[in-house]
């Protein structure tokens, strides 16, 4: 086992704002790792850049200005270092053997509804993240899932592909690929004990403001945008709180 972190690569200049690095620097330390064991191998790289404050190697780009460019310009750069990580499996042959998956933990808003940043924002701006993955001989390219799902079902994914029976494993989340129940709700919360939470089910959102004790209700297949709140009577806005 090995972990790296930035602090790692000796070399300040790769260092972006308080929490990144130039991700490209990481892609000898990740392939060396992978060449000295001749074994299946679990690999996990958290991808920063498109952290606040957003900040790019100059080697990349001239930094944006403005705060929603630059995150759009972090974005083009995690796609650029994705791609040379691709690169680098193909290299070592390992393309059609691994299963190399895509996910976010939030995104990021930037005034959509009054708010900016991430951690106490739970409409879809922040929610909706990538889940791709590409599993060569166990999925078909191109498959997609319409249903909402969740991070919390990334694990029993990847184990299913491997062909486990995750089903008595107790995990909250489920394979994807499998059999998605029918009106399953798809939980969400913020980081913060006074943020809000909810769940989906099916196109509507459930949001909880812990502040207020209030509840606000989207119909996401109708008004994608959250726009137009319907209002729920008062005796299932309590049940819900």
């Amino acid at each position: 086992d090995k972990f790296w972190a930035r602090d790692d690569l000796n070399d300040p200049n790769s260092f972006l704002g308080y929490l990144a690095c130039d991700e490209f620097e990481m892609l000898k330390p990740v392939t060396d790792w992978i060449k000295a064991n001749e074994r299946p191998f679990f690999l996990t790289i958290l991808c920063s850049v498109t952290h606040d404050p957003y900040e790019v190697p100059e080697w990349f780009d001239t930094p944006a200005k403005e705060p929603a460019e630059r995150y759009r310009q972090s974005i083009r750069y995690t796609d650029k270092f994705l791609a040379a990580l691709d690169v680098e499996l193909a290299r070592l042959n390992l393309t059609d053997k691994t299963i190399f998956c895509v996910i976010g933990d939030h995104s990021e808003a930037f005034g959509e509804h009054g708010q900016r940043g991430h951690a106490l924002i739970a409409f879809d701006e922040v929610l909706r993240v990538p889940f791709c993955l590409r599993a060569p001989f166990l999925v078909e390219p191109g498959v997609k899932v319409a249903e909402p799902v969740s991070s919390v079902d990334l694990t029993p994914t990847l184990l299913g592909l491997l062909g486990f029976e995750t089903e008595t494993f107790g995990f909250d989340g489920v394979n994807v690929l499998g059999s998605i129940p029918e009106g399953r709700k798809v939980y969400f919360s913020g980081w913060m004990q006074e943020g809000p939470a909810g769940f989906v089910q099916g196109e509507r959102k459930f949001i909880y403001n812990p502040a207020d004790r209030t509840v606000c209700v989207y119909d996401v297949g109708t008004d994608p945008l959250e726009l137009e709140r319907i209002e729920l009577p008062e005796q299932h806005v309590q049940k819900i709180v």
